[in-house]
């Protein structure tokens, strides 16, 4: 997988509670808050991202850091129109494995419209915040567009004034 790490959040005078958001699809990106306030951030192929989502929630196991963790991820609406696109089977299937590892680990899940991450987490906000990074397909930065969108919604993390 392709991946970087960014900018941490502000230090916290606690730990923050971890969440792993993912966009979910052949190409899957997947950013990952840590306990410590770090960012790390990538893209790649959905199964072997889906292989770096499960072993962060071992690891999160093991330190004893599951009760607070979240998955977030992008809803996939089937529509009409789907079968005319494509069958996509790896954006329901990723999302089935996401909701079998919160399952096996007691991990809450978060899910968000495309539409809501992208109009709210801007590239003007992700690139203020230090978090753009130009990847082939996005998805990495769309990961990143369902984190924010998840931390500024618990005023984790608190959107500039002026920047949209």
């Amino acid at each position: 997988m392709d991946a970087w790490t960014f900018a941490s959040l502000p230090e916290s005078t606690t730990d923050y509670l971890p969440v792993i958001a993912v966009d979910p699809g052949k190409h899957t990106g997947v950013a990952n808050l840590g306990v410590d306030g770090a960012v790390f951030a990538g893209e790649g192929d959905w199964f072997e991202t889906l292989d770096y989502v499960q072993q962060a929630c071992h690891r999160y196991w093991e330190a004893g850091q599951i009760d607070g963790l979240t998955l977030v991820w992008e809803t996939f609406t089937i529509t009409q129109q789907t079968a005319t696109n494509t069958q996509a089977p790896w954006s329901l299937e990723a999302i089935g494995a996401m909701r079998f590892l919160a399952r096996r680990y007691g991990i809450a899940t978060h899910t968000q419209l495309p539409v809501e991450a992208k109009k709210f987490a801007t590239m003007n906000r992700l690139k203020h915040q230090g978090w753009w990074k130009s990847t082939p397909g996005g998805h990495c930065n769309d990961a990143l567009r369902h984190l924010y969108l998840y931390l500024a919604n618990r005023h984790v993390l608190i959107p500039p004034a002026g920047v949209v």
